[in-house]
């Protein structure tokens, strides 16, 4: 217990050296049951008071972010905006459960009820209140949220601007540039917050753009990826004709529609685009690909109705919970020694947004193995490839493996995209069979398939 006692002690001096955190992060999961799963040092605006963030799991499923505040900084002495800053971390990483060990004991938050109500426990109290298990008693009692998750909320936010853009620009029947514009959003967003580790700053840059540089959606868009990537990006990574359509917006729409994935409308907690997980995007994929339908009614109406969105099982469009890919790639890196894991090629033939493909590729670059490197990331992203038969599946998932190539590494890798067919003639999209045209891509340009 000696031991432990020093590596908290450590953990919560404010003169931690930045390479000794890393280690002493690891002790601390090993000792008292978790398994680290990924390392979030020096988040923009904590710096000052806390020396790192540590994201854990007990079990199949990410269970809890562990923060560990400067001794001199207790929660309860934070301001109101430091506080929800803090929880934002593990809100936006879609973890309910917030941790702060410090030498007596830990505070455990739970991020969805407003107010928050945080619970000391003593090691007076309970001796293995650092422990995984001590911690998996609470989890099963927690509080009744009132605070939507962060995969729900954005889900209502990408449904509400997608039957709102689909019956004032007709589009209806073509749910593939709306597909696009979310994807560009939400491109621009991950990149923004991901340069604002390096620059902190409070500023939303579209919002900015738009009205100052430019006045409509795809050149605010455009501006702003200027602003954001001293490199010309590859054309074929955002379909510059369908975000175009949108131009048809007028300012105050477009400012709204920006606005709405900066600040959560459904939770005290900014967007961190950055921090979302595959699982948030895997979710919200549903909603890129549902079809929408008009509702037909014998009332004479002021105003057209709102269509309502209905998903195409029979295609395949069927979330799938991150754990069981977690599952799967664990049972791999088990099985498998580090060398061989990480050469491991991969091939998913209904990749969808990328989840089983992604999940994998986290886990073979994993942080918190000190012997992966840029060059790592390099090979285990050209050994993998995937299939889909819906176009917006395969470029949520194109652009989810990108933004990761770029959080890991600081660099771009563009994942192509081609359209492949299986046999027979290929047909128009409104005369296409299930399962003869199908989409690949991979970071390589030959393909993910699905």
């Amino acid at each position: 217990m000696r031991t432990v006692d020093n590596v908290v002690w450590r953990l919560t001096d404010a003169t931690l050296a930045d390479d000794q955190r890393r280690e002493l992060l690891r002790l601390y999961a090993h000792e008292h049951g978790w398994r680290p799963s990924d390392e979030i040092t020096q988040y923009p605006g904590t710096e000052d008071f806390c020396n790192g963030h540590l994201l854990v799991e007990h079990g199949l499923n990410n269970t809890a972010v562990i923060t560990f505040l400067h001794a001199r900084y207790p929660f309860g002495r934070l301001s109101w905006q430091d506080q929800h800053l803090l929880l934002s971390i593990s809100y936006n990483n879609l973890v309910d459960w917030h941790l702060f060990p410090d030498q007596q004991g830990i505070l455990r938050i739970y991020n969805r009820t407003r107010p928050f109500a945080p619970h000391y426990v003593s090691l007076q109290e309970d001796p293995n209140a650092w422990r995984a298990e001590a911690f998996e008693q609470v989890a099963g009692k927690r509080p009744n949220p009132n605070v939507p998750s962060l995969d729900d909320a954005l889900i209502n936010t990408v449904s509400y601007w997608k039957k709102l853009l689909a019956s004032d620009l007709a589009l209806v029947d073509s749910p593939g540039p709306i597909a696009e514009l979310f994807n560009a959003v939400f491109f621009v967003r991950a990149l923004e917050d991901d340069r604002r580790r390096a620059n902190p700053n409070h500023r939303k840059l579209l919002l900015d753009v738009l009205g100052s540089e430019a006045s409509t959606v795809w050149a605010t868009i455009e501006q702003s990826l200027q602003r954001l990537h001293s490199v010309p990006l590859p054309t074929d990574l955002l379909d510059i004709a369908s975000l175009k359509l949108f131009d048809k917006l007028d300012e105050e729409t477009a400012r709204q529609l920006f606005s709405n994935f900066y600040e959560n409308r459904f939770a005290p907690y900014s967007y961190d685009f950055l921090l979302m997980s595959k699982h948030a995007l895997s979710r919200i994929y549903e909603h890129y690909i549902s079809a929408l339908k008009e509702t037909p009614t014998a009332q004479h109406t002021l105003f057209p109705s709102i269509p309502e969105e209905i998903s195409n099982r029979k295609m395949g469009g069927i979330y799938t919970p991150q754990y069981i890919a977690r599952f799967f790639a664990r049972f791999l890196k088990q099985n498998h020694t580090p060398p061989r894991f990480r050469s491991l090629r991969a091939a998913d033939p209904a990749c969808g947004s990328g989840m089983f493909l992604r999940t994998l590729l986290e886990m073979q670059c994993d942080p918190m193995d000190e012997v992966v490197t840029k060059n790592t990331a390099a090979i285990v992203f050209g050994n993998v490839f995937g299939l889909d038969v819906e176009i917006n599946a395969c470029k949520a998932a194109r652009l989810s493996l990108t933004l990761l190539h770029l959080v890991l590494t600081g660099d771009f890798r563009i994942i192509r995209l081609k359209r492949t067919v299986t046999g027979g003639v290929r047909r128009s999209s409104s005369e296409r069979t299930p399962g003869r045209d199908t989409h690949t891509l991979g970071a390589s340009g030959v393909g993910f398939l699905r």
